[in-house]
């Protein structure tokens, strides 16, 4: 039931909504089910309007309503519908959107990182090659494998939420999910990504599934792994690990805040 995306320990599955809820609800045994909602135009991000049973109304459109006070800072990227087989855990990963996510049946644990612990967790792209095994009982073997998630372990949030409960998710936090054991066998949410005004101007408009980075951040992102690591691979030991390090001190100056609340910038 421990999802890890870079592994891919997990296929794909074509089955009628009807006949995937009768699964989950009676239970699979050693397989576990999950589905996350899509636009059936896959270029557009997810909205419960497309996902219609009887092919005459957005019935779930109609259900579920956030509250027009809690989203009028910001504009709705997508909503997603999300049902698991309880035991299942979805792997450490973050989102470039905020995001409301609503318990709606079952119980789910979530586990929280602070964005300044993103060195700490074995991230590549979006994703982390912890996968979801932080949510295992026994971490005594991953921290033999990633000792430094152990630091970001002892400051990590954990929430467990039950039906009716909502828990606001700030954009590259990252964070992982497990379906607990419940009486309904299902564990159903529905999540809400949404971008602040301010910086909508930055978001990706090809970005379907919330985790495509900021546009200039893909550049930045390019530039350095097609110029900036090249180039340095290309000297000595000695010299290639000072200019490592200096560029690194660089870098983390920026990430510093100034005083007037804006990136610090730094010349390299």
């Amino acid at each position: 039931p421990f999802l890890n995306f870079e592994k891919k320990n997990f296929s794909y599955q074509v089955l009628q909504f009807n006949e995937f809820l009768d699964r989950v609800q009676q239970g699979t045994g050693p397989r576990f089910l999950y589905y996350r909602s899509q636009n059936s135009d896959r270029k557009k991000p997810s909205n419960l309007e497309a996902i219609n049973q009887d092919g005459s109304t957005a019935i779930l459109g109609k259900d579920f309503k956030l509250p027009s006070d809690l989203l009028a800072p910001y504009q709705v990227h997508s909503t997603v519908l999300r049902i698991a087989s309880t035991g299942l855990c979805m792997w450490l990963h973050y989102d470039v959107c905020d995001n409301f996510l609503c318990c709606i049946r079952g119980r789910k644990r979530v586990l929280l990182f602070h964005p300044d612990d993103i060195g700490l967790l074995y991230i590549s792209g979006s994703s982390s090659a912890l996968g979801s095994r932080l949510l295992k009982a026994d971490l005594s073997e991953l921290w033999e494998e990633f000792p430094l998630a152990k630091v970001a372990w002892s400051r990590r949030r954990e929430v467990e939420l039950s039906a009716g409960d909502v828990l606001f998710l700030p954009a590259f936090w990252p964070h992982c999910t497990e379906a607990l054991p419940h009486v309904d066998r299902a564990s159903i949410s529905v999540n809400t990504f949404v971008l602040q005004r301010e910086t909508m101007s930055l978001h990706d408009p090809k970005d379907v599934w919330a985790n495509r980075e900021l546009l200039s951040a893909q550049d930045a992102i390019k530039a350095f792994e097609e110029k900036v690591l090249p180039s340095l691979a290309k000297l000595p030991q000695v010299p290639r690990s000072f200019y490592c390090r200096k560029l690194a001190s660089q870098l983390e100056a920026m990430s510093q805040p100034s005083d007037s609340g804006q990136v610090t910038e730094a010349k390299i």
